[in-house]
């Protein structure tokens, strides 16, 4: 029986940047999660809510698409956000139009010093040059999209 790991193993362990990526994103979300525990709102709600604060009248479309998320995931993070009155959701048409509520903008107030907590753990972790890294690889995917 081969206890010695396979050369394609070997090569796929060794490099493989999804794995790595992964890892990366896990440890980020544990951060953020973590100082916003308590304010019942997750990372990717949060990113939802600032969107959405940033755009007023997106679309879940128009969020989905920049933000890079499943409709699945936008459908459920939204729900959350309209469930605990953070947004307002006002139809057009065949449109649902996002807007934030009272309530978001007072969370997105109160959230902020937890959020600038969480930003310099994340900081640290990754350092300015990984730091440097996401934030051109996330740029050169919105001029691809």
């Amino acid at each position: 029986m081969g206890d010695t790991p396979s050369e394609p193993a070997v090569e796929i362990a060794a490099g493989c940047l999804a794995l790595r990526a992964r890892m990366v994103d896990r440890a980020l979300t544990r951060i953020y999660a973590d100082a916003f525990r308590s304010f019942e709102i997750t990372a990717p709600q949060l990113n939802l809510l600032v969107a959405i604060a940033t755009v007023p009248g997106a679309t879940a479309r128009d969020l989905g698409q920049y933000l890079w998320l499943e409709k699945s995931s936008v459908s459920r993070n939204l729900k959350h956000l309209h469930s605990a009155s953070y947004i307002r959701i006002e139809a057009s048409g065949r449109s649902q139009h996002l807007y934030v509520t009272d309530g978001g903008r007072s969370l997105l107030k109160s959230i902020l010093p937890a959020w600038r907590a969480a930003q310099a753990s994340a900081r640290q972790l990754i350092d300015s040059e990984g730091e440097r890294a996401l934030l051109d690889m996330s740029a050169r995917l919105h001029d691809a999209s």
